[in-house]
């Protein structure tokens, strides 16, 4: 559980699929991957959750000059970090 003093909050893997379940409202990646890593609370008391993960492995990937547009990826594994990730570059 989130400590409720924490804002915002920052999840572990075996949180990520069970806290949406908790949340008011998602950003568009998390409901699409029904998993987040980010909590924050909302003024109302209520929660809204979202993810980084894919964000920032393509924010990442362009610093270090890798362009995605146009090319494939393989997938090694699908769990929550890897489905964000696909999530995003599908989205971009």
């Amino acid at each position: 559980m989130v400590p409720t003093h924490v804002a915002p909050a920052d999840l572990a893997t075996f949180f990520a699929v069970s806290a949406t379940e908790f949340c008011k409202s998602l950003t568009d990646a998390a409901a699409f991957l029904s998993a987040a890593n980010m909590l924050k609370r909302n003024a109302d008391g209520t929660w809204h959750s979202g993810t980084s993960d894919g964000v920032g492995m393509v924010a990442a990937l362009r610093a270090a000059g890798c362009q995605s547009e146009g090319k494939r990826a393989l997938l090694i594994g699908a769990g929550g970090t890897g489905s964000a990730i696909v999530e995003f570059l599908l989205a971009d």
